[in-house]
């Protein structure tokens, strides 16, 4: 993780020079809150265990989120962040015994440094940071339903563009999640949980609406 938040501050630092070139943007001012608004996108984790080893095809979602940005420095901007996330897979082993059926819930709350840089109309940004996710899964069967509960920290990239209408900005970004979880749910009825290691890894792609102050 250290390694990952090295390459993250790298980048926001790399980008941040290259808008440095453009001089100093009117008006900074010092830091200061700079918009809040409303994210949704579609979010594709890897999810290796529940694909590839058992027959839960748990996929990717709709990722809606809230968040909040300020200007640190003149180029170096923070985000706060908090988005909710939910997928779920049934299977019929047997019609007589019913359906199986797993549930993830993700709530991850995130912060991230990116650098600006604008052009025209047009303001484009890099960066990467951090995120603690609150994690749910349920299973439910015929014979037992059973609730496991945790967290986990992951890393991200991110690349935007915005574009600005008066005091309101229509975005995109993409992001590429870098984590993984611990499940400890029992699927066999033995009593003793199946802890393995879930991956988290994937790319979210969405849009923004922010107000500007």
């Amino acid at each position: 993780m250290k390694k990952i938040a090295a390459i993250i501050i790298s980048i926001a630092f790399t980008f941040s020079a290259m808008a440095q070139s453009g001089g100093a943007p009117e008006g900074f001012g010092g830091p200061r809150l700079a918009s809040v608004g409303i994210s949704i996108g579609y979010y594709s984790p890897s999810l290796d265990y529940w694909k590839n080893r058992t027959s839960y095809d748990l996929g990717g979602s709709i990722l809606p989120s809230l968040q909040i940005d300020a200007a640190l420095f003149p180029y170096v901007n923070a985000r706060l962040s908090a988005g909710y996330f939910s997928t779920s897979a049934e299977i019929t082993r047997l019609e007589s015994w019913g359906s199986e059926k797993i549930g993830l819930t993700l709530v991850p709350v995130s912060l991230s440094l990116y650098a600006p840089l604008n052009a025209d109309a047009f303001t484009f940004y890099a960066g990467g940071g951090v995120d603690l996710t609150a994690i749910t899964a349920n299973y439910d069967s015929p014979a037992s339903s059973q609730k496991g509960t945790g967290s986990t920290t992951t890393a991200h990239f991110l690349l935007g563009a915005e574009r600005a209408f008066s005091n309101y900005a229509i975005g995109f970004e993409g992001k590429y999640v870098l984590g993984k979880y611990k499940q400890n749910l029992d699927f066999t009825g033995s009593g003793t949980p199946s802890m393995e290691e879930v991956s988290l890894n994937g790319i979210y792609a969405g849009i923004s609406l922010k107000y500007r102050f």
